[in-house]
């Protein structure tokens, strides 16, 4: 359907950009011609005059139309971007059916993002974005499953992706995927007159999930059990805490070599503690169950602290979504104190979703002393076995991404490789939480890398006697350190394995050292 308006928009950037290239090539001609005169007979003050007028006021002219046909193009460029987005995320508004997740890459990426931010405010409950920093890609998770989009189907003004991105996609399937390249078009439909290209953008889909497949984690699901020897399910309500609601995230398994060779999409409940001015903290529901603490002797890179491996049986408790962000700590550690004061922004990289780094871990016991005094429930570091089984959520492998780790995945020293895992990008800094888009079994983001994770536990040099329950291991421990999990930013994958272990002194502030919080069922305050 043709819009007189945005017609009349690409003929006006049209026309100008046409305007400013002629009147470069006149001021460049007249320039030339001018040289000529002046190499032949010498410059008359009038010649000069009839230059400035003929030569230097066209470029000028020409130039500034030139800018202003780019910047109409590119606001332009941000509607089509709008509207192709609007049509993709809301053409089947309403249907039950969840999770489709499409890329969008804008072909500028900060703009992408602030036109990709406010259409997601417009509809936040159908709508979840998540931003990757580092790429510039955003990632749109709509609530509704598209019924189709055919190849080069006209949506209005915004022509469709082409065969090579998505050749059909009917409700309730895997999508077909191939290539990775759309254009956001204005429809012409002048007798078949192909398209006129304003910027591009990429709209692909992850490989197809088999629709056959159930999801990892039906773990609160009404049975007898998990598919990884957890016991039992969540109510959706307990006592003292809030209600509890379903939250869906993609995972992803990668072989030997760092290749994707399965995506799934997993299932886990979450309740969320609202810190004022918007500011939010979600926390997962981890389920009850058993594992095999440590690591085995053959695997690579294994140091000796992390044996003997041993069965530990855990209870049921709650723990951070993402490690605890800057503006989640401004918002506590603005709180009255409890039993110290805390900075209010002690990182050195800083971003409101990056995580909070540079705090000790009395800082840390301080900000959940804070927190659970404004929120009645008892907050607390995890011990090292609730980290450890939250981190492998049943998986046995160094990683809960399989047998390697790659730098797409994780925010770690990817200069360095894994087995025979792929090497990367090194960022040298803390990246936001959430950025890589995969989660573990459990719905945990960033368990791998990022900063280092402050656990409860004093040091012990191997798990020699160690407790087979959940509880922190006191006895003859090294109360002078304490434990840290996952690795960081500048770690080598090997430090970042679920097994591995480090351990500075609790008053260390480092700015790889970061925290989650847990919480355990039936402790909330009276």
């Amino acid at each position: 359907m043709r819009n007189p308006d945005k017609i009349s928009e690409k003929s006006s950037i049209t026309f100008n950009f046409t305007a400013g290239v002629v009147s470069i090539a006149a001021g460049l001609l007249n320039t030339f011609l001018f040289l000529m005169v002046w190499a032949s007979w010498g410059v008359h003050p009038s010649g000069i005059a009839a230059y400035v007028g003929l030569g230097l006021v066209p470029l000028g002219i020409g130039i500034g139309l030139l800018r202003r046909s780019r910047a109409r193009k590119a606001k332009f460029t941000k509607r089509l971007l709008r509207d192709v987005v609007r049509k993709i995320a809301f053409r089947n508004h309403g249907r039950v059916k969840p999770l489709d997740l499409v890329r969008v890459l804008g072909y500028n990426s900060q703009e992408a993002l602030r036109v990709l931010r406010e259409i997601a405010a417009e509809d936040p409950e159908n709508v979840e974005l998540q931003l990757n920093y580092d790429t510039g890609e955003v990632y749109f998770e709509f609530q509704d499953i598209l019924k189709s989009i055919e190849a080069g189907k006209s949506y209005e003004e915004s022509a469709g992706p082409p065969p090579s991105v998505v050749q059909q996609i009917q409700a309730g399937t895997a999508p077909k995927m191939a290539g990775d390249a759309g254009r956001v078009s204005k429809k012409v439909d002048d007798g078949g007159k192909k398209p006129e290209s304003f910027g591009r953008i990429r709209v692909s889909r992850l490989p197809a999930r088999s629709p056959a497949k159930k999801p990892l984690n039906r773990l609160f699901n009404r049975g007898t059990g998990g598919p990884h020897g957890q016991k039992g399910f969540m109510p959706a309500e307990i006592p003292g805490f809030p209600p509890l609601r379903p939250i869906e995230f993609d995972v992803v398994m990668v072989d030997e070599a760092g290749k994707a060779r399965d995506y799934r999409c997993g299932q886990a409940q979450v309740f969320t503690e609202d810190l004022g001015e918007g500011i939010r903290l979600e926390m997962v529901a981890i389920p009850a169950g058993t594992f095999w603490m440590g690591s085995p002797d053959g695997e690579a890179g294994r140091f000796s602290e992390e044996g003997p491996q041993h069965q530990v049986v855990v209870e049921s408790f709650f723990i951070g979504k993402f490690e605890v962000t800057q503006e989640q700590w401004r918002a506590v550690a603005a709180l009255p104190p409890v039993h110290r004061p805390l900075d209010l922004d002690p990182a050195k990289f800083k971003g409101p979703d990056r995580p909070v780094e540079r705090v000790s871990w009395y800082d840390c016991q301080e900000f959940c002393a804070r927190l659970s005094r404004k929120t009645g429930r008892s907050y607390r570091l995890p011990t090292e076995a609730e980290w450890e089984y939250a981190c492998r959520a049943g998986t046995v492998e160094p990683f809960h991404f399989g047998k390697t780790v790659t730098p797409d995945l994780a925010n770690y020293h990817g200069g360095e490789s894994y087995g025979s895992g792929p090497t990367g990008e090194y960022r040298e800094e803390t990246t936001p939480v959430g950025s890589f888009g995969m989660a573990n079994n459990f719905g945990l983001y960033d368990i791998h890398g990022n900063v280092w994770e402050w656990c409860a536990d004093p040091w012990h040099e191997n798990y020699q006697e160690a407790p087979s329950d959940q509880r922190v291991w006191e006895r003859d421990g090294d109360a002078s350190y304490r434990v840290l999990r996952g690795g960081s930013w500048n770690s080598h994958a090997w430090y970042c394995r679920s097994a591995c272990r480090d351990r500075y002194q609790p008053d260390v502030r480092h700015a790889s050292n970061g925290f989650r919080v847990a919480v355990s069922l039936g402790r909330a305050q009276s």
